[in-house]
């Protein structure tokens, strides 16, 4: 007998894309100013960059660690979330000239790894919401 419902998908891709009216230096150097995102980025209290690994920390304090995988200047960049067990995941960061601005897009590949979570997050997580917000405050620090 086949089980009647289907279990959510551990992966899942989510994309969200903003023209920023600034040209993709300006764009690409407010991405890679990590000390200066607590003043532009919504809910984020500090952000610290040593070589390859960025640590986020929260208006709650949790800390989000990533490693930066790829860096094109100006073009794209791509992050890995590490030291988690509840998700992992990559965002990748891409610029492209668009009119007098910049068309930045994110992609988030995730995976959440407990079948709870996996459950719940439909009921409590919008995988595009983190990705809107960034581009919001983004476009609010450069415009």
């Amino acid at each position: 007998m086949r089980w009647p419902l289907s279990w959510p998908a551990a992966g899942h891709v989510a994309e969200a894309t903003r023209t920023v009216a600034a040209p993709p230096a300006a764009v690409w150097a407010a991405v890679v100013d990590y000390d200066a995102h607590p003043r532009w980025r919504s809910g984020l209290r500090a952000a610290v960059r040593r070589g390859d690994r960025v640590e986020e920390t929260d208006a709650r304090g949790d800390v989000l660690a990533v490693v930066i995988e790829a860096e094109e200047p100006e073009r794209r960049l791509v992050t890995r979330v590490v030291d988690q067990t509840a998700f992992s995941g990559t965002w990748t960061l891409t610029l492209a000239p668009e009119g007098d601005g910049t068309r930045v897009t994110i992609v988030e590949r995730g995976e959440i790894h407990s079948l709870v979570f996996r459950l719940l997050a439909p009921l409590f997580h919008d995988p595009q919401a983190t990705a809107r917000t960034w581009l919001d405050d983004l476009a609010r620090h450069l415009e």
